[in-house]
Order: C-alpha cells, then structure tokens, then sequence
C-alpha cells in the first residue's frame, strides 16, 4: 500500500508529464484549428488543468487503496469466521 506522501509524489509526477505533453500539443492543436494562444494563456491554462489533475489523481488513488484495503479485510474477516465454526 502506497502512503498518502507516495501517492501524491506519484500523482505530481504524472501530472508533470502530462503537463509537458499538453503544454506542447495545445498550442499546435488550437493554431491548426485557427485559433492560436499565446505562450502566457498557454501556461495559465495548462497550470489550472494541472492542478486539477494532480487533485484528481491524488484522490482516486486514496481512494483506489481503501477501497482494497477495507475489501482485504472483510475477506479476512469471513475467513476467520469460518475457521472458528469448524
């Protein structure tokens, strides 16, 4: 299991990615389509979605390893039930 420092250093880390990947493509996919955006509104907009996603990322995560967890221990739960009936 992933702790919440670990999660969100991976959550950062993808994020940056991204943000690479989208800073680059959204100012050649926006001029192809005729309508270009300057370096400064590029990195406002790229900055917001950024945060958005690191949020987005960090939260599915957390929540992606108690889900897992909670379920590991019901499981385990009914397993030592079961034992002590027999």
């Amino acid at each position: 299991m992933q702790t919440r420092l670990e999660s969100l250093i991976e959550a950062c880390l993808n994020t940056t990615i991204g943000f690479v990947i989208s800073f680059a493509s959204s100012a050649a996919l926006l001029a192809a389509v005729g309508s270009p955006i300057s370096f400064s509104q590029n990195m406002v907009v790229s900055a917001g979605m950024t945060v958005i996603s690191v949020a987005r990322t960090y939260a599915i995560r957390r929540y992606a390893q108690g889900g897992l967890n909670q379920a590991i221990k019901r499981i385990a739960g009914v397993i030592e039930r079961k034992l002590k009936c027999k």
